[in-house]
């Protein structure tokens, strides 16, 4: 089945909770490299693909990085980033739905349809 709104609600008696986008409200010097940063992680998806490589990608955000914290079933619903640059998401423990489909009028009428529904089994 699919449920929607952001982590909530749904059938069954199984409580959801979900927290997203966690991070620090103030900046700090990041341990690797030193860059100011409000990330909760000490090492992320840059620093196990080193400098070579992550410099090669477009962007990548550790400045702003949010964790995201669930109960089963819980999660981001169908949703467009507000953000185009290189992100990672990374999964401490779960499974994660990630759809990716091309730009143009059959995105937008998907969007549509399912506009920020939670799809859960």
């Amino acid at each position: 089945g699919s449920g929607s709104g952001g982590g909530g609600g749904g059938s069954g008696s199984e409580p959801r909770a979900y927290l997203g986008e966690v991070r620090w409200g103030q900046k700090y010097r990041h341990p690797v490299g030193g860059s100011w940063v409000k990330t909760l992680c000490a090492v992320d998806v840059k620093d196990y693909v080193g400098a070579g490589r992550s410099d090669a990608l477009p962007y990548y955000d550790r400045y702003d990085e949010g964790v995201f914290v669930g109960g089963r079933f819980s999660g981001s619903p169908l949703h467009v980033d507000q953000i185009g640059w290189s992100n990672v998401g990374k999964n401490f423990s779960g499974r994660k739905l990630l759809a990716v489909w091309p730009h143009g009028e059959a995105t937008a009428d998907l969007f549509r349809q399912h506009c920020y529904r939670l799809f859960t089994p």
